[in-house]
């Protein structure tokens, strides 16, 4: 009887860390998605990801970064290789609000992935907690919370 016991431990211990994964598209803060993304991290299964910044910052030229990683225990190695940016346009008030730059906007740019000239490797630490929000995972990356969200 003993060893049954710990033979469900084992598997139910098992499960539940091979359960946790990176895998997916999660959001700074919430998992909540109004207009648009906060700061999102995307882990694809093929070892890329995508790292999308703030849809809110108007003024922002860099629209992602993204590269390659790996996951041993709680650390995830990434390897930047490129960005995504906004060449050209002007500078003007958005219409729509909402903005976290008082409504200023980038127009009329073009964007335009970038490989860069020096790879960037760094690493995050990954901490995986409960949620106290329903149906939601969270993973704190380098302690910043972020929830698992549907695309």
């Amino acid at each position: 009887m003993k060893r049954i016991f710990a033979l469900c431990i084992l598997v139910s211990a098992t499960l539940f860390v091979h359960s946790q994964s990176v895998i997916g598209f999660w959001q700074e803060k919430t998992p909540e998605v109004t207009d648009g993304y906060l700061n999102t991290y995307e882990f694809n299964n093929d070892g890329t990801f995508t790292f999308s910044t703030n849809q809110y910052f108007g003024l922002s030229r860099i629209i992602n970064l993204g590269g390659t990683y790996k996951m041993k225990k709680d650390t995830l190695f990434l390897t930047v290789q490129y960005t995504t940016e906004l060449v050209g346009g002007t500078i003007e008030r958005s219409k729509e609000s909402g903005t976290a730059t008082n409504l200023w906007t980038i127009a009329g740019a073009k964007s335009k992935r970038i490989n860069l000239p020096e790879v960037v490797h760094t690493t995050i630490q990954v901490e995986f907690q409960k949620s106290n929000i329903a149906d939601s995972q969270l993973v704190l990356f380098d302690k910043t919370k972020y929830y698992k969200i549907e695309k």
